[in-house]
């Protein structure tokens, strides 16, 4: 698909002409129930393929990980963090709050992402692998994000980056605004590999992953059952597709 042309996106971020977007939205506001396991959008439970794949990456316990919006630290903490030489969790003071009081002995720091210095600093981590977890269709500026993730993983270290998939998503017009209101944009594969590259970064590999990991509970059952009586996908459409990337 051809670059997008329209002067709303300076024709960086190879969207539909026609696209539209949502208005930025934060969830670090003090009402948001943005990181409430038992809310619709239950954001805790959702990607855990995403860092299974990055516990796979992890050779012999040598590998410094850093997770860009990490939540509240559960996947990090409890999947990559017992494979990973050392680790880091950031976000917003709205996420890491509960990180640190759920996981006080982990490895936590809230910052403003928007400040060139804070990327700086964690460059000098030197990260073997950076996760960047469905964070990218929140931002105002995602070409800038993933500039920014190519000089923390420099010329040898990887990034996982994880967005939804807008061509799987149910109910989802190909040319928005998208269903989440938190989500300013989304992509489809071939619209996120140009993002991609015109950040200097190369694809290395391309998953797709069910959005929430699923255990044999009541709540999944039931979850289940409702879906099957919508004639909705079981369990969930695959709707995350997920980035192994390099610099180019």
């Amino acid at each position: 698909m051809a670059a997008n042309g329209n002067p709303k996106h300076g024709g960086r971020y190879f969207l539909p002409t026609a696209y539209r977007e949502n208005p930025q939205t934060s969830a670090d506001t003090a009402e948001s129930t943005f990181w409430d396991p038992d809310t619709d959008y239950g954001a805790t439970r959702y990607q855990e393929g995403v860092y299974k794949w990055a516990a796979s990456l992890i050779k012999s316990n040598q590998a410094m990980v850093i997770d860009i919006g990490c939540g509240t630290g559960h996947k990090l903490a409890g999947i990559v963090a017992p494979v990973a030489r050392d680790w880091l969790g950031v976000d917003q003071e709205s996420a890491i709050s509960i990180a640190s009081r759920e996981c006080p002995q982990g490895n936590w720091l809230c910052a403003d992402l928007s400040q060139p210095e804070v990327w700086a600093d964690l460059a000098e981590l030197r990260a073997d692998l950076v996760i960047c977890s469905d964070v990218i269709e929140h931002l105002p500026d995602p070409l800038q994000l993933l500039q920014r993730l190519g000089g923390l993983i420099g010329q040898t270290g990887h990034a996982l980056v994880s967005t939804p998939d807008r061509s799987r998503l149910e109910g989802r017009d190909p040319l928005g605004p998208p269903l989440n209101p938190l989500h300013i944009r989304e992509w489809i594969p071939e619209e996120f590999k140009l993002l991609v590259e015109s950040a200097g970064l190369e694809v290395v590999e391309m998953h797709h992953f069910f959005p929430r990991g699923y255990s044999p509970t009541v709540a999944n059952f039931r979850r289940l059952v409702k879906r099957a009586l919508q004639f909705q996908a079981l369990p969930d459409r695959r709707n995350t597709m997920t980035f192994l990337l390099r610099t180019a």
